[in-house]
């Protein structure tokens, strides 16, 4: 009987302790993933301004479901300074079966995304399929984060949702109200 196996994602993914269930790892293996745990490199409240670099120097890629990673200064700074690439999914109390779900789905895209923006990069990761595959680039670092932007260090934010709504990037790159207003209901954890 032969054994069919799942096609390689092509890069390592290491899930921070926000999503530290058992079963997501291993989903993600069985369908083909290289997975590595926060847990088996740092203690459980390791900074995460100290576990990034690290990760980001190893060349893989973070999946969180932390926002702190892309809202508070010193995180930012860690993943600005480390070109970390970063698939932030929108909530940590999904089930894990959900968000392997759409990483599995969207591993194509995903890919793609990684290549293009070789960090640093947020994707955000989606669980519905009007929110799945979507590309919105911003600017994370403003004036008033302290942060000078230059053009080889901007950090792009991409997000990831789907549907097959037919948009191109640059539709789909602008977000309704009613996303935003969904985002930051997410975003206070």
């Amino acid at each position: 009987m032969p054994i069919w196996t799942q096609p390689k994602f092509g890069r390592v993914i290491f899930i921070d302790r926000s999503l530290a269930s058992k079963r997501l790892p291993k989903l993600l293996e069985r369908m083909g993933f290289e997975v590595e745990l926060h847990n088996t490199y740092f203690v459980h409240d390791e900074m995460d301004d100290k576990w990034i670099p690290q990760v980001s120097a190893r060349q893989w890629v973070i999946l969180s479901g932390d926002k702190r990673l892309s809202v508070e200064p010193l995180n930012k700074e860690a993943v600005r300074a480390s070109n970390a690439q970063v698939l932030l999914v929108t909530d940590s109390n999904s089930l894990p079966e959900q968000w392997a779900a759409s990483i599995i789905v969207g591993r194509y895209e995903i890919q793609r995304l990684l290549d293009k923006n070789p960090g640093p990069v947020f994707i955000k990761i989606g669980k519905q399929a009007k929110d799945h595959v979507h590309i919105a680039k911003e600017h994370l670092w403003s004036k008033a984060d302290g942060a000078t932007p230059t053009e080889n260090t901007d950090p792009v934010a991409v997000d990831i949702r789907g549907g097959g709504d037919g948009h191109s990037e640059d539709q789909a790159g602008a977000d309704t109200s009613e996303e935003k207003a969904e985002d930051k209901d997410v975003g206070k954890e």
